[in-house]
């Protein structure tokens, strides 16, 4: 929220007349999905303005996995490998807007899986522009035809897996 109220006041200070009918806002993924599938934006432009403290943590995971490009481009979004739920006989694959909650809800579940060690955990990071993409292209049964978005700060995945935060 801070890096988007920072942004805010750039294009204020830019261009005070444009600045004057700026304003941010939150909205669910859902939401916003729909109006730009939708076409419904108008004349409204819109922008994913991701934490900053993600993007870092994004570029560490890159770095991890040999990429030394220092940048990540999009908003990022944090997957653990084998990670996933199975509900109703369908099963889900959590995708984290916060690393930290990932790692969390990685404990949570290795907790679970004997023989598994949290030094085996294997994060990739991708974007939610190419998430999205996946999912649209996705097959029936496909594991992107089944993402399950966690918010950051959510404690979504610890309460399913039966864990504290």
């Amino acid at each position: 929220e801070r890096d988007a109220e920072a942004l805010l006041a750039a294009v204020r200070a830019a261009d005070p007349r444009m600045g004057k009918s700026a304003r941010v806002t939150t909205l669910g993924l859902d939401k916003v999905y729909k109006l730009m599938s939708e076409r419904a934006m108008g004349d409204v432009a819109f922008r994913f303005v991701p934490d900053s403290r993600e993007v870092s943590a994004a570029v560490r995971v890159q770095q991890d996995a040999g990429d030394d490009s220092g940048s990540f481009v999009g908003v990022p979004l944090f997957q653990a490998e084998g990670l996933s739920i199975k509900a109703d006989g369908v099963k889900y694959l959590p995708v984290f807007f916060s690393k930290k909650d990932m790692d969390s809800a990685a404990r949570a579940a290795f907790a679970k899986m004997p023989g598994r060690q949290i030094s085996q955990l294997k994060v990739e990071v991708g974007s939610l522009e190419s998430v999205v993409m996946a999912m649209e292209a996705a097959a029936e049964g496909d594991d992107w035809a089944n993402v399950l978005f966690v918010p950051a700060g959510s404690d979504l995945m610890t309460q399913l897996l039966g864990g504290s935060k």
